[in-house]
């Protein structure tokens, strides 16, 4: 059964999630899980360092860059509220 907010006794922001390339950056991920009433927060990042030879033939408006993706503000103010369910970790 889904928690709300006052069923999480805390809140754990996970280490990013690092994609290697653009596929595996944009698909679909768990941003949100409880866990035995720890309210857990993903977030997915890909960096490509200008210097990284593995993407020195890459082309140049790609090299140095870091996107990242977090769960929006609203997003998980409504799954605090209980308007939106959190899964169990094995979701």
């Amino acid at each position: 059964m889904p928690l709300t907010c006052g069923q999480f006794r805390d809140a754990v922001l996970e280490t990013d999630a690092n994609g290697v390339s653009g596929v595996n950056w944009l698909k679909h991920y768990q941003m949100l899980w409880a866990d035995d009433g720890v309210l857990h927060i993903q977030s997915v990042a890909l960096r490509v360092d200008w210097s990284n030879e593995r993407f020195k033939f890459t082309p140049a408006r790609f090299r140095g860059t870091h996107y990242w993706h977090l769960v929006a503000p609203s997003y998980l103010r409504r799954a605090l509220d209980g308007d939106v369910g959190v899964p169990g970790p094995d979701m």
